[in-house]
């Protein structure tokens, strides 16, 4: 009987450590998030201020990416924006499908169809393309809730901005990988405890 309790215990030794480098190297995707910031010159002047900073967060899949690398929708992941007193808070997520161009931690375009004719968009560009900083967030196209008719309308602009990288990381494992993990481990302690 012993000889089988310790079997069993060897066999979820096993069994617990190569889900563990299975789960490890099959089950994870990696992302990065960027920060941006910058002021809305257009909620400023709302505001009576001098200044009004508003915040955005894009998250892009995978982990090592190097500066001005050029990405596509196959890279994103979503992009969130809020702070702004003349724009509603706002997100876009991969599932939504949206055109999105970029340089990592550079130029940003990203635009989505509302489905109603119009665009609600985003983009910034750095000083170092030769254009004045800036950026710009909007809707395009004449059926827009905020459309002037003449096919553009933006919502909020800045004389500036910022991109900073804060990290990447991976996504927890598959559910099913975590369920194998915790059987196994359980199967360990029940073994242990028959022993004594």
């Amino acid at each position: 009987m012993k000889r089988l309790l310790k079997a069993s215990a060897a066999a979820a030794v096993v069994a617990l450590i190569s889900l563990a480098s299975f789960s490890a190297h099959a089950t994870t995707v990696g992302y990065t998030t960027v920060l941006f910031s910058g002021n809305c010159i257009d909620c400023a002047v709302a505001a009576g201020t001098d200044s009004y900073a508003v915040t955005g967060e894009l998250v892009l899949e995978g982990e090592n990416h190097f500066q001005n690398e050029k990405l596509n929708e196959n890279h994103f992941i979503s992009f969130s924006y809020s702070g702004s007193n003349l724009f509603n808070a706002y997100q876009i997520t991969r599932a939504d499908a949206p055109f999105f161009s970029a340089q990592f931690n550079s130029f940003i375009s990203i635009e989505k169809d509302l489905g109603d004719g119009s665009f609600l968009y985003f983009a910034y560009a750095p000083s170092a393309w030769g254009w004045d900083p800036g950026f710009v967030l909007g809707l395009s196209g004449e059926n827009g809730p905020w459309s002037t008719g003449i096919g553009s309308y933006e919502a909020d602009y800045g004389d500036g901005g910022t991109l900073q990288v804060v990290g990447a990381g991976n996504n927890v494992s598959e559910p099913a990988s975590v369920m194998l993990l915790v059987s196994a481990m359980l199967g360990l302690v029940l073994s242990r405890r028959r022993q004594v």
